[in-house]
């Protein structure tokens, strides 16, 4: 008992002196745990294909998943003044991502190692991903981190539209990854397209290039929608997206209508019917009227005429004064008139042409020529 009260006096102590002393940085573990996986991605023993390691990447993925999804973006960049000016503990310069930092970095670097997956385990690393990036562009809310955090995605996000996803992952990891390219396209309109410059400039400029060049309709219209929305006045259109504007009718080389859209969408409805055709159509499709049965059939139905007979019986009725008859020299259908020289060659035996099976058809014609 008094060992009891010894460690409770103890522990109130301890608590009351908490209160004075420096707080910890919010969502440091989170950074912290980004940071160690940041580490192993980068280590020695990762290199080579990524196959390889496609169990390490796997869990590479649904640790970055899970830590920015429990990661507090309410509480980002409130450090107090104790914490930012203790003497105790003198800091590093401060990231201009804050504490999502090591979590931004983790996930591209994990990103372009997933893009060489070929194996089924890519299919669920990219949802991860997916999910990460959802997290991270949704969550944050302080619009001077924007102009800092869009461009860390831009690469990955690129390369990504470059391999066609649904190719690459199929349909129902697409329509992930376009949902989540959507909404980093609204927040690139918003924050970013009409104040970039430099280095930022010309990789945005990268990505809406791939995007306008998409064989994905989903991809290339929203990267249109994107464009519309920038002001290209300013800009140093390159020559690849020089020919991508110019090949959608997209300024300031046209008009920027949304013919292209609308074929690209009826391209896409196209593709679903003809898709669904042996499925869905066979079972939509009724007969607008009750068959008939067999005894009906058979007595109302006309016998059918050859067609032949149906041809020779139009030719007949035909009128004489229209056309002239025109008789053949041939004499008759089928006859083949040969020269005495043509009738000659076709009665030698063709010796310059070697047998398939020498011995037996030699043989063959042998047993022929003496019979």
């Amino acid at each position: 008992r008094e060992l009891t009260e010894s460690w409770s006096s103890l522990y109130m102590k301890f608590s009351s002196f908490t209160s004075l002393s420096v707080p910890a940085v919010p969502n440091a573990e989170a950074n912290h745990i980004s940071r160690q996986v940041l580490s192993m991605l980068r280590s020695e023993q990762l290199a080579g294909p990524a196959d390889l390691h496609h169990n390490t990447l796997l869990f590479a993925t649904n640790v970055i998943a899970e830590v920015n999804n429990v990661f507090n973006y309410q509480i980002i960049g409130h450090v107090t003044a104790k914490a930012s000016q203790s003497p105790g503990k003198p800091r590093k310069k401060a990231s201009p991502l804050l504490e999502l930092s090591g979590s931004v970095e983790a996930l591209t670097e994990v990103w372009q190692k997933v893009l060489r997956l070929v194996g089924q385990e890519r299919l669920p690393a990219m949802t991860k991903l997916c999910s990460a990036l959802h997290y991270i562009i949704t969550g944050v809310k302080l619009p001077k981190m924007m102009p800092i955090l869009l461009p860390a995605f831009t690469d990955v996000v690129t390369a990504t539209i470059e391999i066609n996803p649904e190719a690459r992952y199929g349909s129902e990891v697409a329509n992930r990854f376009i949902d989540v390219y959507s909404q980093y396209c609204t927040l690139l309109e918003e924050h970013l397209v009409n104040k970039m410059q430099g280095d930022v400039a010309t990789r945005v400029m990268t990505m809406l290039q791939t995007g306008l060049s998409s064989t994905n309709s989903c991809v290339r219209n929203r990267t249109r929608r994107l464009w519309l929305s920038v002001d290209n006045s300013r800009l140093d259109i390159s020559v690849p997206l020089q020919r991508a504007l110019k090949d959608l009718n997209l300024p300031p080389y046209g008009t920027g209508d949304s013919s292209n859209e609308r074929e690209d969408a009826s391209a896409g409805k196209q593709h679903r019917v003809s898709g669904s055709f042996l499925s869905k159509n066979r079972r939509s499709v009724a007969p607008s009227s009750p068959l008939p049965s067999p005894a009906t059939v058979s007595k109302t139905t006309a016998p059918r005429t050859p067609k032949s007979t149906s041809a020779h019986a139009a030719l007949l009725q035909m009128d004489d004064k229209d056309f002239v008859k025109i008789s053949s020299p041939a004499g008759g259908r089928g006859r083949r008139h040969l020269t005495p020289h043509q009738k000659e060659k076709l009665q030698e035996r063709r010796c310059d042409i070697p047998a398939l099976y020498s011995d037996l058809s030699q043989q063959f014609t042998q047993s022929l020529e003496s019979s």
